[in-house]
C-alpha cells in the first residue's frame, strides 16, 4: 500500500519506474519561472504600477521627515559655522517646523496604508491566478501523470507550495517593496547631506549583499530539501487514513506508525536545517550592522568635533545611515523570505510547463455509427509491454457489445483506450465517427459522446442532485429515474434530492451508488454508455435492477459491459472475447459465448482436478 520510495525508485531500470522520482530543482531559478510569475501579475500591472508611485511617494514622506528634522535642528544654530538653510525654510519658526513634520508624516502614512492594501489586494489576485492556469493545466494532464505520482506530492503543490507563494505576495510583498523604497530614497538623502556618506552608505550595502550571496545557495538548497521532504510524508499519510480499515483488519498500525514516523522525522531534520540555515544568515546580518554602526558614528563624531559638518547633517546623516543599515537588514532577509516563495512558484511552474493532453479542433459526433477498432496496440508507459495487441472489432451503433476474460486480459486497458486516456501507440479507434488517435480530434468533443459507469462507484461531497447533474431544471425527470431504477426511497429522504452526500457516498450503500452512477449516465444522454464490471460489488437484486434499467432505459444506445458474471451478457448483441491483450473471438452471442463457457469450464476442472491430486483425492467427473 505504500508508494515505492526515490531511493527504491533510483536501483530500478526506467523500465520498471511506475512512481516517478519527486523532480529535483539545482541551481538558479529558470527563467521561466519568473516569466509566470510576470504573467499572473499582468492583468493587474496598470494598477500595479499607479500603486508602485503611491508607495514611492509615501515612503519618501516617511523617509524625508528625518531631513526635515535636521533642518529645525540647523535653523537654531547661531555663528558663521552654522550651516546655511535652504530659502524655502529659511524664514520658518518652530510652529512651521512642527506643523510641517505632523502633516508630511499624517499624509505618508495615509499613503502608505493605501499601498500596502492595494499591494497585499493585487498580489493576491496573481497568486491565485498562478494557482487557476497550474490547475487547469492538471486537469488536462494524461492519466500516466496520475498513475506515476503519488497523491502527496500533488497536494504538496498546492497546499504548502502555494502557501508560500500566497503569504509572500500578500502583505509581506508591500513591507518588501516599502524596504526597497527605503533603501534607494536614504541613500539619496545621504547624497543631498553629505558626499562623505554614500561611500559609507554603499560599504555597508555592499557588506549586505555579500553576507546574502555567500548563504544564498545554502538558504536555497535547504527550502529545497524542505518541500521534497514532505511529500512522502503526506503521501504516506493520505494512503494510510484511506486504507485504514485494511491496515486495522491485518494489525499493521505499527508498521505504518514506524513509516510515517520515519518520513515525518526527515522532513523535521530539513526544517531544522532549514532554520539553522537562515539563523546563521540573521546572525551575520546583524554583527555586520553593529559593525557599520559603531564605524559611520565614529567617523561622524570625529568629522562634527573638526568642525567639517554640523550638528544637524550629522544627525541627518546617522539618522539615514541607521536606518539605511536597518532597511537593508531587514531586506535581505525579505529576500530569503521570499527565496521560500520562489521555491514554491518554482515547483508550480514545473506543473505549468508538462504536457498536456491535445486539445484538437472540436468535431460534430455521429450518433449512428457506433464504434470501430482496427488493429489497436497500447501500453500504458514506454519500455512497458503491450496490454493490447491488434485489437479489432466493429459495433455498430444501437448495439451492446459484451465484453469478457480472465483478469488481465486488457478488458479496463479497452475501456482506457475509448476513452483516450492514455496514449495509444498504433491502429485506429473511432467512435460516433470521431477519431480518438487523430491529435486533431479535441478529447473534451470525444468524452462527451460517452457515459461511464465504474467498477467502484463514485460519488462526490454536495447534494444528490449535484451527483446526478448540474442541470437546474431537472428535478422531474431525475424523480422519475429514481423510480424506474428502484430508487424511490432516496426521494424520502430529508431533503430528497437536496440530502448531502458524504465523501465518497459513505451514506449510501454500494448497490445505491451503482444505480446513482447508472442514472447519471442516463441524464447525460450521450449515445454511447461503457460500464466496467459495475455489477461486481452489488448484490443480485441490484444486479438485476442494474440489468433491467440497462434494457428498458438504454436499449436504443450503443452499450459496452465488461462483464463481471455470465448473466450480465444475456441481453447482450454481441461479445469480445480478450486473452492476454489480444482478440479469441469476437461475434454474435450465441457464436462466441458457448465456446467462452466451454472453455472455462475445461480451466477450472483441470484446475480443480490438479488441486485434488496434490491433496491426494479423486474427482468423479
Amino acid at each position: 500500500m505504500q508508494n515505492p520510495s526515490a531511493h527504491a525508485n533510483a536501483s530500478l531500470p526506467p523500465a520498471s519506474r511506475f512512481t516517478e522520482s519527486e523532480t529535483e530543482f539545482h541551481g538558479r531559478y529558470k527563467e521561466h519561472v519568473w516569466q509566470s510569475l510576470f504573467e499572473a501579475y499582468r492583468p493587474w500591472r496598470g494598477r500595479m504600477i499607479a500603486t508602485l508611485l503611491t508607495g514611492l511617494v509615501a515612503r519618501t514622506g516617511l523617509v524625508g521627515s528625518a531631513t526635515l528634522v535636521g533642518l529645525w535642528i540647523d535653523s537654531q544654530c547661531t555663528g558663521s559655522s552654522c550651516r546655511r538653510l535652504p530659502s524655502l525654510v529659511a524664514n520658518w519658526r518652530a510652529a512651521d517646523y512642527a506643523a510641517a513634520l505632523v502633516a508630511m508624516v499624517f499624509a505618508a502614512l495615509i499613503l502608505n496604508l493605501i499601498f500596502r492594501v492595494a499591494v497585499a489586494r493585487i498580489g493576491t489576485r496573481a497568486a491565485g491566478q498562478l494557482h487557476d492556469a497550474v490547475a487547469l493545466r492538471v486537469s488536462r494532464f494524461p492519466m500516466t501523470f496520475f498513475d506515476r505520482t503519488p497523491v502527496g506530492r500533488a497536494l504538496t503543490r498546492f497546499s504548502s507550495d502555494f502557501e508560500s507563494v500566497l503569504r509572500m505576495t500578500g502583505g509581506p510583498m508591500g513591507e518588501f517593496l516599502s524596504l526597497s523604497f527605503d533603501a534607494v530614497l536614504s541613500l539619496i538623502f545621504i547624497a543631498l547631506t553629505g558626499s562623505w556618506g554614500v561611500p559609507a552608505a554603499l560599504a555597508t550595502g555592499s557588506s549586505y549583499a555579500c553576507i546574502y550571496f555567500w548563504n544564498r545557495m545554502d538558504i536555497r538548497t535547504a527550502r529545497r530539501k524542505v518541500s521534497s521532504a514532505r511529500g512522502p510524508a503526506i503521501a504516506h499519510f493520505a494512503e494510510t487514513t484511506q486504507g485504514a480499515r485494511t491496515v486495522k483488519v491485518y494489525g499493521r498500525q505499527a508498521l505504518f506508525t514506524r513509516r510515517f514516523n520515519t518520513l515525518s522525522g526527515l522532513l523535521q531534520t530539513a526544517r531544522l536545517h532549514q532554520q539553522r540555515t537562515n539563523a546563521q544568515f540573521s546572525f551575520q546580518m546583524s554583527a555586520a550592522t553593529a559593525l557599520c554602526l559603531i564605524f559611520i558614528g565614529g567617523a561622524g563624531i570625529r568629522l562634527q568635533q573638526s568642525n567639517a559638518m554640523s550638528v544637524g547633517e550629522l544627525v541627518i546623516i546617522l539618522t539615514q545611515v541607521w536606518l539605511l543599515s536597518t532597511t537593508l537588514q531587514q531586506y535581505f532577509e525579505y529576500v530569503v523570505q521570499f527565496e521560500e516563495a520562489l521555491t514554491g512558484a518554482e515547483r508550480l511552474d514545473d506543473y505549468k510547463r508538462r504536457p498536456v493532453e491535445p486539445a484538437g479542433e472540436p468535431h460534430s459526433a455521429d450518433a449512428g455509427m457506433g464504434i470501430e477498432v482496427r488493429d489497436l496496440c497500447m501500453r500504458y508507459f514506454a519500455g512497458r509491454p503491450h496490454v493490447l495487441k491488434d485489437v479489432s472489432f466493429s459495433l455498430p451503433a444501437g448495439k451492446s457489445l459484451g465484453i469478457v476474460g480472465r483478469t488481465g486480459s486488457g478488458k479496463s486497458s479497452l475501456v482506457q483506450a475509448l476513452f483516450s486516456l492514455y496514449e495509444i501507440e498504433s491502429g485506429s479507434v473511432r467512435i460516433c465517427g470521431l477519431s480518438v488517435t487523430d491529435r486533431q480530434t479535441d478529447p473534451s468533443a470525444l468524452r462527451s459522446t460517452l457515459a461511464y459507469i465504474p467498477q467502484e462507484p463514485t460519488l462526490f461531497r454536495g447534494t444528490l442532485r449535484d451527483n446526478l447533474t448540474l442541470r437546474k431544471d431537472a428535478d422531474d425527470s431525475l424523480a422519475t429515474l429514481l423510480e424506474q431504477v428502484g430508487l424511490a426511497g432516496l426521494l424520502m429522504r430529508d431533503g430528497g434530492l437536496d440530502q448531502v452526500v458524504h465523501e465518497r457516498g459513505a451514506n449510501f450503500s454500494s448497490g445505491q451508488k451503482q444505480l446513482i452512477c447508472l442514472v447519471r449516465a442516463i441524464v447525460q444522454n450521450v449515445p454511447v454508455i461503457v460500464m466496467d464490471e459495475a455489477t461486481s460489488a452489488i448484490d443480485p437484486d441490484s444486479e438485476r435492477l442494474l440489468e433491467r434499467a440497462l434494457t428498458q432505459l438504454l436499449s436504443h444506445r450503443t452499450r459496452v459491459i465488461v462483464a463481471h458474471r455470465l448473466s450480465t451478457l444475456e441481453h447482450c448483441d454481441f461479445v469480445l472475447w480478450l486473452e492476454e491483450g489480444q482478440v479469441r473471438a469476437f461475434g454474435p452471442r450465441q457464436n462466441v459465448l458457448p465456446h467462452y463457457v466451454l472453455e472455462n469450464s475445461r480451466t477450472e476442472n483441470h484446475s480443480q482436478a490438479g488441486s485434488a491430486a496434490a491433496a491426494g483425492t479423486h474427482i468423479v467427473s
